[in-house]
Formats: structure tokens, sequence, C-alpha cells
């Protein structure tokens, strides 16, 4: 008979590959925002240093419902199984997004949440775990949580909330030549416009609110619905069963935008710029309202009457054509 043998793997050697999945800056601050939703937060600020002397840390701070220590010392385990319970709300899926993305970014990653004035910190630090070669998680005391950067901001509020900061940015120092502050304040604007496109349907309903230190985003509505020569198409939901198989509903819905001359300067930023206008034009696929996909045609090949289209999908479908009726948006809920 097979003798079974528990063979756990070497901390600093998974970590380490880990840090290497292909997240984008952007992308990596979006995973963390995800979680905040899932907390049904309703603000979300983001703090970048102000000037090349502040400590290098980013902040990302929410007002969800927060952690107590057991459930952030979960939340915390790479392949946390607080993750088994779905909800409907949730955009989450491995129980490893705030930490893979975060340690793609830096080697110090710092989550504090407070729950019914209740402070809890915890720390994986990647030089720590290169030198005990062990997964050891680190518990903050007291004094270590007011030395964090940017915990003041929930240490003195009065709602219940999470912090996560990253520090030691060891892929932007090599990147960057050690110009860390000067890339992050460029990272500070893309991230800016990646958040307003992907959660624009949260920002417009006013769902959520989303800071970057004191610059509040607004929403970037790639449909330009707003706009009065845009045709918006009847929705169609079509049914389909997921891998649990229940019966979901899948939307969608067709624009057809308007010319570039009728476009105003916002709205042809929104649409992507007059340098993207046609390649960001296709699918947009939505997950609770979060934009997961966007810009691509699965393989269909395009002819001249799609040139100009662009669909969206809440798994919604949107058109972006000049004026052409074929263009769709197809979205997922």
């Amino acid at each position: 008979m097979s003798k079974d043998r528990e063979n756990i793997p070497r901390a600093n050697m998974l970590m380490g590959s880990m840090r290497s999945m292909s997240y984008s800056f952007e992308s990596a601050v979006a995973d963390i925002i995800d979680n905040s939703i899932s907390a049904n937060c309703k603000n979300v600020i983001l703090y970048f240093p102000l000037r090349s002397y502040d400590t290098l840390a980013v902040g990302i701070l929410d007002d969800g419902k927060g952690m107590s220590s057991d459930e952030l010392f979960e939340a915390m385990r790479y392949g946390s199984d607080s993750e088994e319970e779905r909800q409907e709300t949730d955009l989450g899926r491995f129980g490893l997004g705030m930490k893979s993305a975060s340690m793609s970014q830096c080697r110090i990653l710092t989550v504090i949440s407070k729950q019914a004035n209740e402070v809890h910190a915890f720390r994986w630090d990647y030089n720590y775990i290169l030198e005990k070669k062990a997964w050891i998680l680190q518990e903050l005391n007291k004094d270590e949580v007011a030395s964090i950067p940017y915990v003041k901001n929930l240490l003195e509020s009065s709602q219940d909330g999470t912090l996560v900061v990253w520090q030691d940015f060891d892929v932007l120092e090599k990147s960057s030549d050690g110009q860390i502050f000067d890339t992050l304040t460029e990272l500070q604007n893309k991230t800016s416009d990646y958040l307003s496109l992907i959660y624009h349907r949260f920002l417009d309903d006013k769902s959520i609110k989303i800071k970057i230190n004191n610059h509040a985003l607004k929403p970037r509505d790639p449909f330009l619905e707003k706009n009065k020569k845009t045709t918006q198409k009847k929705e169609v939901s079509i049914s389909n069963r997921d891998s649990s198989n229940i019966e979901r509903q899948i939307k969608v819905k067709a624009f057809v935008l308007p010319f570039a001359t009728d476009m105003t300067a916002e709205d042809m930023k929104n649409a992507g710029g007059a340098e993207n206008f046609r390649s960001l034009q296709g699918f947009y696929i939505y997950r609770n309202k979060r934009l997961i996909i966007w810009g691509t045609w699965f393989g269909m090949r395009l002819g001249e009457l799609t040139k100009n289209e662009i669909l969206n999908s809440d798994c919604d479908v949107r058109k972006n054509a000049a004026g052409n009726p074929k263009f769709k948006e197809v979205f997922n809920r």
C-alpha cells in the first residue's frame, strides 16, 4: 500500500516564483480593489508618495467591513480557504489575488484591518522569507503598526476598513535605474486612467468612490452613453448554465458610437483616444459591473463592415462604430 508523505513547498523558492506572475502595476492595484468591493466598501483611497523624500510606499485603503485577527490571518494565507464560499458579488477566484498581485510589485506586503475598533496587522516580507526559508507571516505589534505609512488614515477613521501597503519596490528599481519615485508618479497617472475605465460602472452609479491621493476618479465610459449621437440597441438576455449547472443570464447590448466629428475631446479620451480608437474596438466583457476584457474580437475575422465597430459585455456587448450597426458589446453577469 502507498504511504502518504507531506511535501511542503520551499517558501523562498515558491514565493519567488509566484512573484514572477505577469501583473502590470495597475492590474495588481485592481486586484486589491476587487477585494475591497467584495468587502462591501463605499470608498477606496490610493496613496502615492507626494515628494521624493517621502517614504516610498503605496497604500490602498477601503472602508469595507474589516477583518478580525483570524479572518486576516486566513486572508493572508496563499490559497486561502476563505475563498471557498463565493458570493454573487465576489470578484476574486483562487485565494491568491491580494498576495500574488501585491508581491509581484514589491517585497514587503503589510495588511492592517480594523473591525469593531480592534486593529490587526500581518506582513509578508520576502526578505525575511529568504532568510528563514519558511512560510513565516509576521504579526505586528501596536508600535510596529503605528510606523506603517498611511496607517493614520485608517486608525483615525470612525469606519471599519482595511489598508494594504506595498514597500520595497525591487521590480520598479530594476526597470527604472533606481528612479522609484519618478516611476511611481508616472504609474499614478496610468493607474488613474486604468481604474477609471474598468470600474466606470461603479463610479457612474456612485456605488463606489475611488480617489488617488486627493484626486477623485471620474468614470471613463467607453460607450459614450451620454452623447446624444450614440445609438443604443435593445438589450438581449441569453440563458446559459455555469460550471455548477446554475442557470445564468448573459446580457448583450449593442452601442453605435457617433462619428469622430460629433465627439467632444472628453468623448474621444473615453473611447481610447485618437491613436487607440480602432485598436480598442471589439467585445467588452463585464463581471458584476467590473470590466475584465475589452477591445477583443475573440478570433473573429474582420472586414470593412467591422473595422469601426466595438463590442461591450458584462458577460454586455458594445459597438464602437462610426455609425456601423453591426458593432456589439457582450457582458456576463
